[in-house]
């Protein structure tokens, strides 16, 4: 590991090209100088996450590392980059001669935080979030580590969850014993202990193929958190092996843990949910990834405390993600001291080691209610906020009562603490009643996979309804610009756009201008090419408009819409007279008319609660394509 360090070390800046880079940025693959490695650490850890080439590393983070640095994985955030190129937030590509501020800070900005320069995919390469979640999940089986940190930057989800094999991309790679794949997921957000379709983990997939490194690896993964807070106070992490997963410290001097205030402070933070305490906790995690990067900086040589200060970060820089609350709450974190801040950490880890038992012991006695019964010691819920008012300096600076926001950070998965902290039930449960349990879960699984197909199924239809919706829209439009119908016509009847029914194909394979010029004496004047397009495209926006909510499920949004249809067509109705008896042209009015009346009726009749909201929305969906099939034959019926 020391070579593979050394080797390292000897890559060049990739923000500056300086040939002294001690820094890395785990997340996105490259070697940083210490300049610039100031500017990442002022980022944050949502931006960036800096460690020391020379610290501590697993031999599986650091070979993703040196794949992603050999791979040139700088490209990504500099693909647009050319010499001389100019940028809003800088001029060019900064060299090791140049200021820190503002040259490379504003350069480093523009490049991680805005990605003003990254790979955005050729015109011809632009992918649904769908096909980049498919090609992630394909791409985890191989070592293209470097491929896969390009798929995520385009918007691949880590988590996603393949409905046609129930697996997360987590599950693919350790399946396929690919560990680099799966320190890249875990450093991007993923989930190491999640569940596929069959109810197995990532670490029971390596189990069952026999990858006892990746097993071991994804355990640790799980425990990431604590492990580290237990590291930055003892020096050592728990056996996992050996089923040893919390280390819990003590104080050499516990007595200050009898006082009131101590006692006080332990039960507001055992009072709070799990949803606050995991925030707390991750707070606290941040802040000693601070403090242990900055003891590395002063450990390392010709850096005095007069030239350092220029590179230290003083407190925990803002995310945008969370609240003003909390983001204040974490920059006073750095205010305690040495003492204060041990002292929450112990009690965050004790509190942890209870929380998992409480889970463990809720699972293995079958005693978790839908609606588990809030601790007695506890009146908050998960969506309640901590305190009413910005907490003062004296509360952070005698108590753990740091400011808790409402919004997670998506980098660091450690701790399972999903479940509310109820007391189980004392009762028991027998043998017969926890095979029905276990069978009742099997079912819901099932349930939810076939749902999730079911959906994917739905949201293709929605997909292939807009795109020939578009074309439509398209095909009005050069009418109106007075394009030659012969030309367009022949694309209405392949295969790839809308096909009429039989009624349809009887009128429109006849001459159908001189029909409706011959009859405008009998039944009055008849609107003009240009009136009837403008009111058919209405027709199709709002008919475009219907379609997103399908492919949103915003079912709730289908009345509204049916609606806005329900007038456009009617809309188009009022341009012709009702003496009108032009038998071709009646009957599309017709088919509008019913499809609109069948529209309305369908949509409103839907149910949130309703269990059949796929039959009801293919039936919607059919009925927007009836009346886009008649809105398109009235058009071409005045060409």
């Amino acid at each position: 590991m020391l070579k593979s360090n050394k080797r390292l070390s000897t890559e060049k800046c990739a923000d500056c090209g300086s040939i002294e880079a001690p820094w890395a940025s785990i997340n996105r693959g490259v070697l940083v100088c210490d300049d610039c490695c100031s500017v990442h650490r002022s980022l944050g850890r949502h931006i960036s996450q800096i460690k020391a080439v020379r610290g501590k590393w697993s031999q599986s983070q650091l070979g993703m590392l040196q794949c992603l640095v050999a791979s040139d994985a700088n490209t990504i955030w500099e693909c647009t980059l050319t010499e001389g190129t100019l940028g809003k937030l800088s001029k060019r590509k900064p060299t090791y001669k140049d200021a820190l501020h503002p040259t490379k800070a504003n350069f480093i900005r523009a490049k991680y935080e805005a990605l003003q320069y990254a790979f955005k995919g050729k015109d011809s390469d632009i992918f649904s979030s769908d096909e980049l979640n498919k090609k992630l999940y394909n791409c985890v089986k191989t070592q293209n580590v470097d491929q896969s940190l390009r798929l995520i930057h385009l918007g691949a989800d880590p988590n996603f969850y393949d409905p046609e094999n129930g697996n997360s991309p987590m599950h693919v790679a350790a399946e396929f014993g690919q560990i680099w794949q799966i320190e890249l997921l875990f450093v991007w957000g993923a989930d190491p202990g999640c569940y596929n379709a069959h109810g197995l983990t990532p670490v029971d997939l390596a189990k069952k193929k026999g990858h006892v490194e990746i097993m071991d690896r994804l355990i640790e993964c799980q425990y990431e958190l604590t492990d580290r807070l237990a590291f930055y106070l003892c020096g050592r992490k728990p056996d996992h092996r050996n089923g040893q997963h919390f280390l819990i410290p003590e104080m050499v001097d516990n007595s200050s843990d009898n006082t009131d205030l101590a006692k006080a402070a332990k039960k507001k933070l055992q009072a709070l949910s799990n949803h606050l305490f995991e925030e707390l906790a991750m707070d606290v995690y941040d802040e000693v990834d601070r403090r242990e990067l900055d003891g590395v900086w002063l450990q390392t040589q010709n850096h005095s405390s007069v030239v350092s200060d220029k590179h230290s970060v003083p407190f925990l820089p803002v995310n945008s993600e969370f609240t003003s609350t909390r983001n204040q709450g974490r920059q006073k974190l750095a205010r305690f001291n040495a003492r204060e801040f041990t002292n929450l950490i112990i009690d965050i880890l004790s509190d942890a080691r209870r929380r998992e038992q409480v889970i463990l012991n809720s699972k293995l006695a079958g005693a978790q209610n839908e609606h588990p019964k809030k601790s007695k010691r506890s009146s908050l819920s998960d969506d309640e906020p901590l305190y009413d008012s910005v907490a003062s300096d004296e509360d952070y600076a005698n108590a753990i009562d740091s400011g808790i926001g409402k919004f997670g950070d998506p980098e660091k998965k450690s701790l399972d603490l999903s479940l509310p902290s109820s007391s189980p039930s004392n009762g028991s449960l027998s043998v017969v009643d926890l095979v029905d349990i276990k069978k009742e879960l099997i079912e819901q699984k099932a349930k939810v996979h076939e749902l999730a197909c079911a959906n994917h199924e739905l949201k293709n239809q929605v997909n292939d309804m807009s795109h020939k919706l578009k074309k439509l829209m398209l095909e009005n439009s050069e009418l109106r610009n007075g394009a030659n119908p012969e030309q367009i016509r022949p694309s209405l009847l392949n295969g790839h756009d809308i096909v009429f029914g039989n009624d349809s194909e009887d009128y429109l394979s006849n001459s159908k201008a001189s029909t409706s010029r011959s009859n405008s004496s009998e039944s009055g004047t008849l609107p003009t090419q240009d009136e009837i397009i403008k009111r058919t495209e209405k027709i199709t926006k709002r008919i475009q408009e219907l379609l997103r909510c399908a492919q949103e499920a915003k079912y709730e949004a289908y009345g509204l819409c049916s609606e806005k249809i329900f007038s456009a067509v009617y809309d188009m109705m009022t341009l012709f007279s009702n003496s009108m008896e032009v038998d071709r042209i009646q009957m599309v009015l017709s088919q509008l008319k019913n499809g609109a009346n069948q529209l309305k009726q369908e949509c409103n009749s839907i149910s949130i609660e309703d269990n059949d909201l796929k039959v009801h929305t293919q039936t919607v969906i059919q009925c927007a394509y009836d009346i886009a099939k008649a809105a398109k034959a009235l058009v071409l019926l005045f060409e």
